[in-house]
């Protein structure tokens, strides 16, 4: 770690985890902000969590480090800073440096910090409060003088205010794992992201990754791994079954099963599809096929 500084007076948390953490926080809309990076510590390690506002990823950095002296409890950045420094968020998740740490130091002027420890209380105020932090990529000292791994960025005290709050995060806890039957739908691409809980830490690995699976109590996706979970929200738009699935394009009421297979094979897989998927949504065979 860097010697010269006063280790009460910085965070420090693992690269690949902030990477990650930036991967789920950048898919929200960007003119609306919603989206953003909390960092806290429950007193051993540091903790993170990237949220778009439909999905959420949490870590827990054992080695991670949060200043006894630190300004803040908690730090919350809307996604807009990160993604103008696009350059940076991408270059924590390359091999080299997964496994190394991003120091985040308050860079805030003397006379600004003392006013941002108190946070101003006056809405005026509240607007125009602010702080600026620096993110640094711990460097070897053989590439130490890469001034281009860092980058400083403004936290306004009204982003920090409407950023989520950590009752609401330990709630989560609460609600994992529970069990659903209800049939639900996803968004493809965010049950993608249920590969970054696997942290690669700087190994080049092709094995399989397992990950648990299960559904919180209002239907949320949940994907857990050691130090690591992720929750997607489902798309509201009704029950989806495999009738819906399997309906054919043309209109004319029929499955693409009845349209690939004669009506004998459809016949039999319909009955072997019944007894793996009681919620399949077909109508008895005797509706698609009638022996004569």
């Amino acid at each position: 770690m860097v010697n010269n500084m006063n280790k009460k007076n910085y965070i420090s948390i693992n690269a690949e985890m902030l990477g990650r953490a930036y991967k789920v926080a950048k898919m929200d809309e960007p003119f609306k902000g919603a989206g953003g990076i909390l960092i806290w510590s429950s007193g051993y390690g540091i903790n993170i969590m990237g949220t778009d506002r439909s999905s959420l990823i949490f870590f827990h950095d054992e080695n991670g480090y949060f200043g006894d002296d630190f300004h803040h409890k908690t730090l919350f950045f809307c996604s807009n800073k990160f993604r103008e420094n696009e350059k940076f968020m991408q270059s924590l998740l390359k091999l080299d440096n997964q496994n190394k740490q991003v120091l985040i130091e308050d860079s805030t002027g003397k006379e600004d910090l003392v006013k941002s420890v108190f946070w101003a209380t006056k809405k005026t105020d509240a607007m125009f409060a602010k702080n600026v932090f620096t993110f640094k990529l711990q460097e070897s000292k053989k590439t130490e003088a890469n001034k281009s791994a860092q980058f400083s960025t403004l936290m306004y005290y009204a982003d920090h205010a409407r950023g989520i709050k950590l009752d609401k995060v330990q709630n989560i806890f609460m609600q994992i794992p529970t069990n659903s039957s209800v049939p639900t739908v996803y968004d493809l691409n965010k049950i993608k992201l249920l590969d970054h809980i696997y942290l690669r830490q700087g190994k080049r690995s092709i094995k399989t990754s397992p990950v648990a699976v299960h559904f919180t109590e209002n239907n949320a996706l949940c994907g857990i791994r050691q130090n690591a979970f992720l929750i997607v929200a489902y798309y509201d738009i009704g029950e989806m079954t495999l009738k819906n699935v399997f309906k054919s394009s043309k209109g004319d009421n029929k499955n693409i099963f009845e349209i690939a297979l004669s009506k004998r094979k459809y016949k039999q897989l319909f009955k072997d599809f019944k007894k793996f998927f009681p919620d399949i949504g077909f109508e008895e065979d005797k509706y698609v096929y009638t022996p004569k």
